[in-house]
């Protein structure tokens, strides 16, 4: 099925429908540090995993026609919480 994606946390597995996103090694990076970043202390990865995935800033992330992915960790952080491109 497009956009259903098997995520393996730990012992867990869950299946999910996602957008689509970019799978080169920068995009990669972008998503694991974001995730890091906003994950709450102690809280449960896989489901920050889900709701940054879902969430408008996987189209920001995965336009190779703009430079967001290139920006500094901070400022994705900042735009993700914001919920707009600052």
């Amino acid at each position: 099925m497009p956009g259903q994606r098997t995520l393996y946390h730990g012992n867990r597995t869950a299946a999910a429908r996602f957008p689509a996103i970019g799978t080169s090694a920068k995009s990669t990076k972008v998503y694991a540090r974001l995730v890091e970043d906003v994950a709450p202390p102690g809280g449960d990865v896989l489901e920050t995993l889900k709701e940054v995935c879902a969430s408008w800033i996987s189209d920001s992330i995965s336009n190779y026609n703009s430079d967001f992915f290139c920006q500094p960790r901070d400022y994705i952080r900042e735009c993700y919480r914001e919920g707009k491109v600052l």
